[in-house]
């Protein structure tokens, strides 16, 4: 049985949380609920939303014109090879979207 979990995504465009791979990865073990007192906040980092919770959990997917910040966010999903204990999680940029594992099935 699939556990409940509080989740908000803030900062990304309408529309645009639903197509993101991170949320189907999440509702594969997570019944996703919305809250407005989330327990953990997922974020792009554009925007500052982040700063508006305090009480639970942050969890950034990095971009590429942003750096991580861990006094910010407990977690973060990046690109960059780096070393952060269980706090980071590389995904190179390519394998963010759904179409990248076509690439590596291809035969020169």
């Amino acid at each position: 049985m699939k556990r409940k979990v509080n989740l908000k995504f803030i900062d990304y465009s309408d529309g645009f949380q639903s197509k993101w791979p991170i949320r189907d990865l999440i509702e594969k073990n997570f019944i996703i609920n919305e809250a407005g007192r989330p327990d953990y906040v997922v974020n792009l980092g554009h925007v500052y939303k982040h700063y508006w919770y305090d009480d639970c959990i942050k969890i950034l997917i990095d971009q590429e014109c942003t750096s991580c910040d861990f006094n910010q966010h407990d977690y973060i999903v990046g690109f960059d090879d780096l070393t952060f204990g269980d706090r980071y999680l590389r995904i190179p940029l390519f394998a963010r979207w759904p179409t990248w594992s076509r690439y590596l099935d291809r035969t020169p």
